[in-house]
């Protein structure tokens, strides 16, 4: 299994290394921590769990059509 760093992960997913690190924070994103806690620690993803996480997030076409999701784009 590859594993990728926060800053990999994003270009894969095409988001923020910082959305990435929100992520694992919230423990979200799968992920591991190597090393100790904070800046000495070492955050890797494995690719698998990112697109299993990218497919989660997927929404759907509503045949109902309600679009409320997007009131904020008008």
């Amino acid at each position: 299994m590859a594993k990728l760093t926060p800053k990999q992960a994003a270009e894969r997913a095409g988001v923020s290394p910082s959305l990435i690190y929100l992520l694992c924070a919230e423990r979200r994103l799968k992920h591991y921590r190597v090393g100790g806690q904070g800046r000495r620690g070492k955050l890797l993803i494995d690719a698998e769990d990112l697109d299993r996480f990218m497919e989660s997030c997927r929404v759907e076409d509503d045949a109902a059509g309600d679009d409320s999701d997007l009131r904020f784009i008008r």
